[in-house]
Order: structure tokens, then C-alpha cells, then sequence
């Protein structure tokens, strides 16, 4: 008689086995299995999710001759383990964390197919392909108003630096185009509370009014709010547990004798909460319970009491955005912690070797 297979397993074996999980990711990587696992791992009592994990950049040791892979790496910095996942919709594609836990992926080869990807259900949405006039696709942004996988979901897609933008909703055969006049560098963008928000360069925030009639007609407007002042660094905005929009500002430089042709270093933050009232900025210096992981393409506010001590309240988490050791050959990754109370920050150096044709460093918060 032969064996039975392991996806015929009892359910409520299952439920014990998973129970005894400790760590989120291998629950999720659990549901990767097959069709009646997952069924068992989205059906069970849930557990807080794991704080974000950092997806790994590919090594030369990691892809083919022909310079692909079929795996992804993602790393728990709070455990220290690196979990392998094996993804066949990767291979030849771009890939970097966009939002709720799901994967962009991006075709090598014209004309770029744009997809999202949860890695752990393997869930695939596709988007229209990148148009003649997205300059750089492989630096594309997608940010989402909801779940993908909700069909009322809208995506915006930044893909060029230089204010560059279009929408599409689920079906849409392409993407429509939004115009920002006066032309604006942007730094980064957020779905927050019923609208796609920007910052640019100088920290003016944009809206740009999709939801509703306004979709098929879609403008961008400049808020006119007291900008906390022009800095050389980068802007991110992200949401709070307590829904306030968040303006975090990393300061970055060069320092003393250093040679002029190293990236720039990491200094350190300043967040400012949005005062909407008074339309302007105001300082914050405590972050409370929260947690932030900051990052080009992703960055995420956790409530560190909820995660049993696997992040530390008051802090920012932060990863290497630039791509500037491509051209000094650098393989090192900055990332490290601010503490938002002392102002200390440590750096920790993340050594890897990454071939040109490859995915930045990315936060990613496994969702189901």
C-alpha cells in the first residue's frame, strides 16, 4: 500500500502541528505547501504577525548561466535566519516589496509584464505592462489603496523619479496617465485614509485625487503645508498605528576623510506627525510603542509590544535605498537602528555580493 501524501494529512493534526509554530514565517511558509495546507493555515486562530522581514538582494552564487533564479531570500533580523522560498514566477523578473505583503515582479524583457505576487499563497495579479515611456522599470514603485487581491484595489505606479506616474484598477488593459506640474523629484509615496499621498525632494506633499469620479480624470495637487525644512536626504511618509501620516527625513552624508566617491552614510532621523488642522508639521520625539521599518519601497509602523520583545519600541529599522554601491562595487548594505530616545544608532554592515541584474534590499510583512 502506498504512503499516503503529506497535503492528505488529518486538518486537525495540522492545527495542532502549526499551534506549536512559534515563528510566523514558518507558518506562512507552511501555507506555501499546497492547496489544503494553506486552507489550514488561513483558517486558524491568528496569531500577531511577525515583524517585517528584510528581502534579500540575489548573490552570483544564487542564479544561472543565464543570470536567473527561481528563490528568494528573506531574512528575520530578530532571529537572525534566512528563510529560502522557492518561486518559479520570479525567475528572469525584477522583484521588490510593494504593498500588504505582496511582491512586484517585473519582466526583464520589453514590454516588462508587471505583476503582484504573494510569495507565500503564490497569488499572482497582473497589471498592465510598462509602457514605452516608463523609462526605468526595473526601479518601478506600485503602491496599492487595499489588499491586491480586492477587485475594488486601484495601484499607482511611480516610474520615474522625476514625477512620472499612472493608475490602473484590476482588468484595466493600461495605465493612465497622471501629469504633477510643477515637475517635482518624488521621494516616496502612501495610501492614506481614502487617498495616494507623495513627497517630493523639498517635502511638499502631493495628492492625487483618484477614488471615486475622479478615477477616469485623475489630478495631482500640491498641499499648501509649513514643510519642516530642505534638507540632503530622503523623505518617507508612513502610516502610524493610530492613523496619523508620518514625514520621516533620514539625514545622510559623508564622513570626515572619507573618500568623495563612497555612498553616502547614514546620519540621523527626524519624524514629523501631520498636523491637519493647522496644516503643518510637527516634530515628534517619541515614538511610544511603535516601531518603524523604513525603506525605499516599503516601510512599515508595528506595534513592538505585540511582537514579544522581537523589535524594540522607539526605534527605526532602516535598510541601505540607495543604489549608488552598484558603481563603487561596495558589497556592503547599510542598515541599522535608531533609537529615537538617545538618539543612538547602530550600524550594521550587510555583506553581499549582488550581480547587476538584481533586485534593492526591501522590507516585507508576510500577509496570507
Amino acid at each position: 500500500m502506498a504512503p499516503r501524501p503529506w497535503s492528505d494529512l488529518p486538518k486537525e493534526l495540522l492545527h495542532l502541528i502549526f499551534d506549536r509554530l512559534t515563528n510566523t514565517v514558518d507558518v506562512l511558509c507552511c501555507g506555501a505547501v499546497c492547496v489544503s495546507w494553506r486552507f489550514v493555515v488561513d483558517r486558524r486562530k491568528r496569531k500577531p504577525l511577525t515583524p517585517p522581514l528584510l528581502l534579500l538582494t540575489r548573490s552570483d552564487g544564487e542564479v544561472d548561466n543565464e543570470g536567473l533564479c527561481n528563490t528568494i531570500n528573506v531574512f528575520n533580523t530578530t532571529r537572525n535566519k534566512v528563510h529560502s522560498i522557492n518561486l518559479p514566477q520570479t525567475r528572469g523578473r525584477w522583484y521588490r516589496s510593494s504593498s500588504h505583503g505582496w511582491l512586484l515582479t517585473i519582466g526583464g524583457d520589453f514590454p516588462h509584464e508587471i505583476n503582484l505576487l504573494n510569495p507565500f499563497t503564490r497569488t499572482q495579479i497582473i497589471l498592465p505592462p510598462a509602457r514605452s515611456d516608463f523609462a526605468t522599470p526595473q526601479r518601478l514603485r506600485v503602491i496599492t489603496s487595499n489588499r491586491p487581491s480586492d477587485p475594488d484595489c486601484i495601484f499607482l505606479a511611480i516610474h520615474s523619479d522625476r514625477g512620472k506616474l499612472a493608475i490602473c484598477k484590476a482588468g484595466d488593459q493600461d495605465w493612465t496617465t497622471l501629469i504633477i506640474t510643477p515637475f517635482n523629484i518624488l521621494s516616496d509615496g502612501i495610501f492614506h485614509k481614502g487617498q495616494f499621498y507623495l513627497v517630493d525632494r523639498r517635502e511638499n506633499i502631493l495628492r492625487c485625487e483618484v477614488i471615486g469620479p475622479r478615477f477616469r480624470f485623475p489630478r495631482v495637487r500640491r498641499l499648501h503645508l509649513e514643510t519642516p525644512h530642505y534638507c540632503r536626504g530622503y523623505s518617507y511618509l508612513v502610516e502610524s498605528r493610530s492613523g496619523d501620516l508620518l514625514l520621516v527625513i533620514r539625514f545622510t552624508g559623508r564622513e570626515q576623510q572619507r573618500p568623495p566617491q563612497e555612498p553616502l552614510r547614514t546620519l540621523h532621523f527626524e519624524v514629523y506627525k501631520l498636523d491637519w488642522s493647522e496644516r503643518r508639521w510637527s516634530l515628534v520625539e517619541n515614538l511610544g510603542d511603535e516601531a518603524i521599518f523604513l525603506g525605499k519601497y516599503s516601510s512599515i509602523s508595528v506595534s513592538a509590544g505585540s511582537h514579544s520583545g522581537e523589535c524594540r519600541a522607539n526605534c527605526i529599522y532602516f535598510i541601505d535605498d540607495t543604489e549608488e554601491w552598484h558603481r563603487t562595487k561596495d558589497p556592503r548594505h547599510e542598515t541599522g537602528v535608531y533609537h529615537m530616545g538617545n538618539r543612538y544608532m547602530r550600524i550594521e554592515w550587510l555583506y553581499q555580493s549582488s550581480p547587476i541584474w538584481t533586485s534593492p534590499l526591501n522590507w516585507i510583512r508576510p500577509e496570507i
